[in-house]
């Protein structure tokens, strides 16, 4: 999985090109993520060397404040700790951007964590991580990418790559969207 996951570099992505999106173009792309999922969240373990798998649900919303969608997710990890996620993706048309950013819940403040574009070729929306403030001491900063990969079945899949001690892109988690599974009535 890794390996197929690594064939498509975000790096040569960026010296593609870049789509100029208008309003209505990003919103059509944000609404592909509004619903109720499951989530399966896939993370390799290096010291098992095997793959563990947990599974929880996502829903993401339209937050009426313009191209904004909120996104909750919550994964039940194997010792019974939920782990959540709570920000926002957001596409900025000034900047023909898209963001992820978080809020925090006592001020309201929002910090910018992920921004990039959409490369519809490959029908994903790439994000690299900001750079914090305090790595400006370090001279080299790979950031940290998510890739949110839009399927004609109507699914999506977010995966997410971080530097290894050598600088090499390694996937490190993937998350597969589905629609939840309704319990049938008999």
């Amino acid at each position: 999985m890794a390996v197929a996951m690594l064939a498509f570099n975000g790096y040569a992505a960026m010296a593609q090109s870049q789509v100029r999106l208008t309003s209505c173009d990003a919103t059509s792309l944000l609404e592909k993520t509004i619903g109720k999922w499951q989530v399966n969240q896939s993370a390799w373990q290096s010291e098992k060397k095997d793959l563990a798998t947990w599974a929880g649900r996502a829903t993401y919303n339209s937050s009426g404040k313009g191209n904004n969608v909120h996104e909750l997710c919550e994964i039940e990890m194997a010792d019974g700790y939920t782990k959540t996620f709570d920000g926002y993706l957001r596409f900025v048309e000034n900047q023909n951007q898209f963001e992820y950013v978080v809020a925090d819940p006592a001020t309201g403040k929002e910090e910018k964590l992920f921004v990039g574009e959409w490369f519809p070729e490959f029908n994903t929306l790439l994000l690299f991580s900001v750079r914090p403030k305090n790595t400006k001491l370090f001279k080299k900063y790979i950031p940290e990418q998510w890739r949110y990969v839009f399927f004609d079945n109507g699914t999506f899949s977010k995966m997410v790559h971080q530097p290894d001690e050598n600088g090499k892109l390694i996937l490190t988690h993937k998350y597969n969207y589905t629609a939840p599974v309704l319990a049938d009535s008999k």
